[in-house]
This record gives C-alpha cells, structure tokens and sequence, in this order.
C-alpha cells in the first residue's frame, strides 16, 4: 500500500497564513513533469526542480507554506 502524505495542522495554518501575506503556489504540467510557480504579490517564479509526479509536487507546496511560515511569522 502506498504512502498518501497528508498536511500537518502546522501546514494547514502556514497555508492560510501564506494567502493572507500574498504567498500562494500551483502546479503547472509540462510534458510528463510538474513544475510548481511560486506567486507571490503577482511576482512569479518557477520552482528550480521538475517532479515526476504530481503527488510530489503537492507535498513540497506544503513543505514550502511551511517554510514561509516559519521565516517570516512574527
């Protein structure tokens, strides 16, 4: 059986607290990769790495919410 990651409450709270600051990411497919774009305040960016599969790209969304979250949370 396979391994289904599933956010944190610490996630959840770093994803909502990302929005209310302007920081929100999505998945862009190209090819047979996934590329995830960071937006923040309408200034874009792309993710330096390509992932396989979409699942990984979902779970580093939430690891990078995370990371925000914790630099910049007051």
């Amino acid at each position: 059986m396979r391994f289904k990651f599933a956010p944190s409450k610490e996630m959840q709270s770093a994803m909502g607290w990302c929005f209310k600051n302007g920081i929100k990411q999505y998945v862009v497919p190209r090819k047979n990769e996934f590329w995830i774009v960071l937006d923040h305040k309408g200034n874009k960016r792309n993710s330096p790495k390509a992932y396989a599969k979409i699942d990984e790209a979902h779970q580093k969304i939430w690891e990078i919410y995370l990371y925000f979250y914790q630099k910049h949370k007051g």
